[in-house]
Protein backbone atom coordinates (compact mmCIF):
# COMPACT_ATOMS: atom_id res chain seq x y z
CA UNK A 1 0.00 0.00 0.00
CA UNK A 2 1.50 3.40 -0.92
CA UNK A 3 2.20 5.88 1.84
CA UNK A 4 0.51 9.28 1.88
CA UNK A 5 2.50 12.32 0.75
CA UNK A 6 3.17 13.17 4.39
CA UNK A 7 3.84 10.36 6.83
CA UNK A 8 2.84 11.64 10.28
CA UNK A 9 4.75 9.12 12.40
CA UNK A 10 8.38 8.07 12.63
CA UNK A 11 9.37 4.94 10.76
CA UNK A 12 10.69 3.30 13.92
CA UNK A 13 13.23 0.52 13.72
CA UNK A 14 13.73 -0.99 17.18
CA UNK A 15 15.52 -3.98 18.69
CA UNK A 16 12.59 -6.14 17.53
CA UNK A 17 13.64 -5.36 13.95
CA UNK A 18 17.42 -5.58 14.23
CA UNK A 19 19.70 -7.86 12.30
CA UNK A 20 22.99 -9.53 13.17
CA UNK A 21 26.49 -9.61 11.73
CA UNK A 22 25.48 -12.71 9.74
CA UNK A 23 22.07 -11.37 8.69
CA UNK A 24 21.81 -7.57 8.59
CA UNK A 25 18.41 -5.99 7.94
CA UNK A 26 18.08 -3.62 4.98
CA UNK A 27 15.34 -1.11 4.25
CA UNK A 28 15.77 -0.30 0.57
CA UNK A 29 13.82 2.35 -1.34
CA UNK A 30 13.21 2.41 -5.07
CA UNK A 31 15.60 4.69 -6.98
CA UNK A 32 12.70 6.18 -8.95
CA UNK A 33 11.52 9.10 -6.86
CA UNK A 34 10.73 8.05 -3.27
CA UNK A 35 10.13 10.98 -0.90
CA UNK A 36 9.28 10.56 2.77
CA UNK A 37 7.91 13.85 4.09
CA UNK A 38 7.64 13.62 7.87
CA UNK A 39 5.36 16.67 7.98
CA UNK A 40 6.26 17.54 11.59
CA UNK A 41 9.29 19.48 12.79
CA UNK A 42 8.73 19.04 16.54
CA UNK A 43 11.62 17.59 18.53
CA UNK A 44 11.77 13.80 18.14
CA UNK A 45 10.07 13.76 14.72
CA UNK A 46 12.29 11.82 12.32
CA UNK A 47 11.44 10.20 9.00
CA UNK A 48 13.63 7.21 10.01
CA UNK A 49 14.19 6.50 13.70
CA UNK A 50 16.65 3.65 14.27
CA UNK A 51 16.72 3.49 18.08
CA UNK A 52 18.76 0.68 19.55
CA UNK A 53 18.50 -1.66 16.57
CA UNK A 54 21.84 -3.09 15.47
CA UNK A 55 22.93 -4.12 11.98
CA UNK A 56 20.33 -2.02 10.13
CA UNK A 57 20.87 -0.39 6.73
CA UNK A 58 18.73 2.36 5.22
CA UNK A 59 19.52 2.85 1.56
CA UNK A 60 18.30 3.47 -1.97
CA UNK A 61 18.53 0.66 -4.50
CA UNK A 62 20.29 0.92 -7.84
CA UNK A 63 18.72 -0.32 -11.04
CA UNK A 64 20.17 -1.29 -14.41
CA UNK A 65 16.89 -2.42 -15.97
CA UNK A 66 15.90 1.11 -17.09
CA UNK A 67 19.15 2.83 -18.10
CA UNK A 68 17.37 5.83 -19.65
CA UNK A 69 15.34 6.66 -16.53
CA UNK A 70 16.89 9.07 -14.02
CA UNK A 71 17.55 7.62 -10.59
CA UNK A 72 17.57 9.59 -7.34
CA UNK A 73 18.34 8.89 -3.71
CA UNK A 74 15.43 8.39 -1.31
CA UNK A 75 14.55 11.87 -0.04
CA UNK A 76 13.71 12.31 3.67
CA UNK A 77 12.36 15.73 4.52
CA UNK A 78 10.00 17.76 6.67
CA UNK A 79 10.98 16.50 10.12
CA UNK A 80 12.96 17.63 13.13
CA UNK A 81 15.52 15.31 11.57
CA UNK A 82 15.69 13.08 8.52
CA UNK A 83 17.44 10.01 9.93
CA UNK A 84 18.26 9.19 13.55
CA UNK A 85 20.82 6.38 13.82
CA UNK A 86 21.20 5.07 17.39
CA UNK A 87 22.16 1.46 16.82
CA UNK A 88 25.46 -0.37 16.57
CA UNK A 89 26.70 -1.19 13.07
CA UNK A 90 23.98 0.86 11.37
CA UNK A 91 24.54 2.11 7.86
CA UNK A 92 22.87 5.00 6.03
CA UNK A 93 23.64 5.04 2.33
CA UNK A 94 22.33 6.82 -0.77
CA UNK A 95 19.91 9.05 1.18
CA UNK A 96 19.07 12.70 0.46
CA UNK A 97 18.24 14.16 3.90
CA UNK A 98 17.02 17.63 3.01
CA UNK A 99 15.04 20.50 4.50
CA UNK A 100 14.58 19.09 7.98
CA UNK A 101 14.47 21.53 10.89
CA UNK A 102 17.49 20.48 12.95
CA UNK A 103 19.34 17.43 11.55
CA UNK A 104 19.76 15.86 8.15
CA UNK A 105 21.35 12.72 9.62
CA UNK A 106 21.86 12.42 13.38
CA UNK A 107 24.11 9.72 14.88
CA UNK A 108 23.58 9.83 18.62
CA UNK A 109 23.81 7.75 21.75
CA UNK A 110 26.22 6.81 24.51
CA UNK A 111 26.10 3.18 23.44
CA UNK A 112 26.09 3.65 19.67
CA UNK A 113 29.16 2.49 17.76
CA UNK A 114 30.41 1.61 14.30
CA UNK A 115 27.87 3.63 12.32
CA UNK A 116 28.63 4.34 8.65
CA UNK A 117 27.17 7.23 6.66
CA UNK A 118 28.14 7.04 2.99
CA UNK A 119 27.12 8.49 -0.36
CA UNK A 120 24.53 10.77 1.24
CA UNK A 121 23.36 14.34 0.77
CA UNK A 122 22.49 16.29 3.91
CA UNK A 123 21.34 19.81 3.14
CA UNK A 124 18.90 22.53 4.13
CA UNK A 125 18.91 21.67 7.87
CA UNK A 126 20.65 23.40 10.76
CA UNK A 127 23.11 20.47 10.94
CA UNK A 128 23.78 18.31 7.89
CA UNK A 129 25.41 15.28 9.51
CA UNK A 130 25.65 15.45 13.30
CA UNK A 131 27.55 12.88 15.38
CA UNK A 132 27.28 13.04 19.16
CA UNK A 133 28.51 10.50 21.73
CA UNK A 134 28.83 7.70 19.18
CA UNK A 135 32.06 5.72 18.92
CA UNK A 136 33.77 4.82 15.65
CA UNK A 137 31.45 6.65 13.27
CA UNK A 138 32.54 6.83 9.62
CA UNK A 139 31.38 9.43 7.11
CA UNK A 140 32.53 9.02 3.53
CA UNK A 141 31.64 10.47 0.15
CA UNK A 142 28.88 12.68 1.54
CA UNK A 143 27.91 16.28 0.83
CA UNK A 144 26.60 18.34 3.71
Amino acid sequence: MPFPAEHRENFEVTTDDEGSSDAPVTFEASPFGVTIDRGDILSGSYAWDVSGAAYVTITTATCTKYPDVAQTYMKVTGGYGGVLAMGDYCRVSRVDACNNDRFGINVDGDYTSNVTIENCLARGSLYGIYIDWADYATVKNCTA
